[in-house]
């Protein structure tokens, strides 16, 4: 009898109300412009680890619900587009737990010119103007992935053999057949069930320089290519943010679900 009340509360919507109104002030303070992207497209997202959602008009034609705005932000800059942000709804399928939705909200932007500890630093300080939490601008510890690994996880990542990341991940024989040889999944793994749970919770974990197998459009590290120019944020063992800069040097990009990931009082979005 009571499925119509809502999930949350005022107070949570009004805590929501509030950060998102920050993060669109740090932007006006950077001049960074707010652009609104169509949610329906023609296609799916190209991301293999990422599932559309469909939709189908009376008619008939199928279009997909976006998984991020990426697709129509970039033809902006390439238009000649300054420094874009956005603000709004994304959808992905198969995205259901404790901490994630089907629906939810993303912060995506895009820097032109910006290297990789620009983006890191600019990321950190709009999470801290969000939250309200200017000490998380001076505390954010920034590290290599690999020195991740080895200082909470007790293990190289780019060494060990998949037996060894599997009995990191204590893994059961069925989650062993699941998973085979994708090291990669092996290394998610691992950093999301062993890592990650021994970052601080009072401070911000910069984790960069990510697997060149894990690059995505990331550029390779100049100084080493086995790595990529790749990033993820955390607060304690939940991911914030991730970003990176591209192969050509712009723009410098960042995606966040902090909003969704993060959010108390069962905010749904």
């Amino acid at each position: 009898m009571n499925a119509w009340r809502p999930s949350s509360d005022a107070a949570a919507a009004r805590r929501r109300a509030g950060m998102l109104g920050r993060a669109r002030r740090y932007f006006a303070g950077e001049d960074v412009l707010e652009v609104s992207t169509p949610a329906l497209g023609l296609y799916a997202a190209s991301d293999p680890n990422v599932d559309s959602l469909t939709a189908c008009s009376s008619s008939g034609a199928r279009y997909f619900l976006h998984t991020s705005p990426e697709s129509c932000m970039k033809p902006l800059l390439a238009a000649g587009y300054p420094d874009i942000y956005s603000i709004g709804p994304v959808f992905r399928d198969g995205e259901l737990g404790r901490r994630h939705v089907p629906e939810f909200t993303m912060i995506e932007w895009y820097r032109l010119g910006f290297g990789l500890h620009a983006i890191i630093d600019d990321t950190v300080c709009l999470i801290a103007a969000c939250l309200e939490e200017p000490a998380l601008e001076k505390t954010a510890r920034r590290t290599d992935y690999a020195a991740a690994f080895r200082e909470f996880g007790d293990i190289d990542p780019f060494v060990a053999t998949n037996a060894e990341l599997a009995a990191a991940a204590t893994a059961d024989e069925r989650l062993r057949r699941e998973i085979g040889h994708e090291r990669d999944a092996w290394l998610d793994l691992v950093m999301a069930s062993r890592v990650a749970r021994r970052f601080p919770a009072d401070r911000l974990t910069v984790v960069r320089h990510y697997p060149a197998s894990q690059a995505a459009l990331a550029r390779l590290c100049p100084g080493d290519a086995s790595v990529a120019d790749r990033f993820e944020v955390f607060l304690g063992p939940v991911e914030l943010a991730n970003g990176f800069s591209t192969r050509t040097g712009i723009p410098a990009s960042m995606q966040s679900t902090a909003w969704a990931a993060c959010s108390d009082g069962g905010v749904a979005m």
